[in-house]
């Protein structure tokens, strides 16, 4: 009677401590807080067994599944254009759609911290939530949105050709990170309009760049001590808009975000005619509330990666799919770029040994020449006081090992409980600064 009595608490406590452990992996991925949750599809299983076992011969249409904002469209756009050039090879014709999702991030983007509402989930949680529905066939994010930890149905199918990695700086009145930091500010084309700052009594003393990128901050503070950072929050077409009408000085934002905005070819002429101070026509931007913004009167720095390291996974499209959407994995392994994929798991790997995400002051990069392999990777405390690197020496063929190397050599470096304050601290830092 009390083996019987034993064994079956035993069996009790295998089951209870299973299930928490997966709770825990899921509430590290989704947040609680859902202020757009959709509803129970009463057709997802016929919806997920026409998508999961289509082919071919079936298949007339796929649907991709994107966030609406102008940068996530030309993103998407991307991959439906060289889809289709695909099928166009293969003598297919197969329909691509959009289904457009509002994501939790974008309902808070403007007005609340993103710490409070868990991080980078925020971005994907919905485009998961369609795609284990069975609505969409695919969805299209930028990666270093994308959580270490996916749901148990959903991969990383594919990843386009990096684009460029480096953040970019960007002024009306200064032409570089350092001419902001030593005050030299360049003249004003007379025809702008920029609205005054509130705080605009104290522009003699206090220079403002806006991100809401804590790795930003700390780099900016560790290397600029004449600069304010300031959060600002929006789209890339918001953020050039606030700059427009003088809430900051300057931005920092990727650099790919703009080449992917206004086309790679347009930025590269658009910065070749200022220039040589050729007379240019206007470059419009559109933003809110149908307003447009002149990116010739914009001055655009490249940042040195070195100098501001770029986010890991920077620069790289990535498309996710149902696991059991046979189909789909194996189109998308047709226009999968695999440098970038194993760029892409090495930095992912990295994170997930060091237990990072997008709450931690984390840049670094990866370099590929020939077959051997640099991963360059920085941790820095919020107050910009201690700047932590490593480099980390690999090839193509033990790959797989260069993210977790890295990742015990930086905390080594750090230290256990130095680590675990940067953490905390930075944890703390988001969740409180609104």
């Amino acid at each position: 009677m009390y083996l019987l009595s034993f064994l079956s608490f035993i069996i009790i406590f295998k089951y209870c401590t299973a299930k928490r452990h997966k709770y825990v992996i899921k509430k590290c991925f989704l947040n609680s807080h859902n202020f757009c949750k959709i509803k129970p599809d009463p057709f997802r299983k016929k919806n997920l067994n026409e998508r999961l076992y289509s082919s071919y011969a079936n298949k007339n249409e796929i649907i991709i599944g994107t966030r609406d904002s102008p940068l996530a469209l030309k993103q998407s756009d991307k991959v439906r254009k060289k889809l289709m050039s695909y099928f166009k090879k293969m003598n297919k014709n197969i329909n691509i759609t959009f289904k457009y999702i509002k994501t939790t991030g974008d309902n808070i983007l403007d007005n609340k911290s993103v710490g409070l509402y868990g991080g980078k989930g925020i971005f994907t949680k919905e485009l998961d939530e369609q795609l284990i529905n069975g609505n969409v066939d695919l969805c299209v994010h930028s990666l270093k949105d994308v959580p270490i930890l996916l749901p148990d149905d959903i991969e990383l199918s594919c990843f386009l050709k990096r684009d460029t990695i480096n953040d970019a700086f960007l002024s009306i009145k200064y032409k570089s990170i350092n001419d902001l930091n030593m005050m030299k500010s360049v003249s004003i084309i007379e025809d702008i309009s920029i609205n005054k700052k509130e705080n605009d009594h104290k522009n003699d003393t206090l220079y403002t760049i806006g991100t809401s990128s804590l790795r930003r901050r700390s780099q900016i503070k560790k290397g600029y001590k004449n600069i304010y950072v300031k959060n600002i929050r929006g789209n890339i077409n918001t953020r050039i808009e606030k700059l427009y009408n003088g809430e900051v000085d300057a931005l920092i934002i990727a650099m790919c975000g703009i080449e992917r905005l206004i086309k790679k070819t347009n930025l590269k002429n658009l910065l070749k005619n200022k220039e040589q101070k050729n007379m240019y026509k206007p470059f419009l931007l559109k933003c809110n509330n149908k307003k447009c913004v002149d990116l010739c009167h914009v001055n655009i720095q490249k940042l040195n990666k070195k100098v501001i390291y770029p986010a890991l996974c920077q620069g790289i499209i990535a498309v996710t799919s149902h696991k059991k959407n046979h189909f789909i994995s194996n189109l998308l392994k047709n226009i999968n770029n695999k440098k970038s994929q194993m760029m892409a798991e090495i930095e992912r790997s990295f994170l997930y040994h060091i237990d990072g995400n997008c709450m931690m002051p984390i840049g670094g990069y990866t370099k590929i020449k020939n077959e051997d392999i640099y991963l360059n990777v920085i941790i820095n405390d919020i107050h910009g006081y201690n700047k932590y690197q490593v480099k980390q020496k690999g090839t193509i063929y033990n790959y797989k090992e260069i993210g977790p190397n890295a990742a015990i050599k930086i905390k080594e470096i750090i230290g256990t409980e130095k680590f675990k304050k940067i953490k905390a601290e930075a944890e703390w830092h988001l969740l409180n600064n609104k």
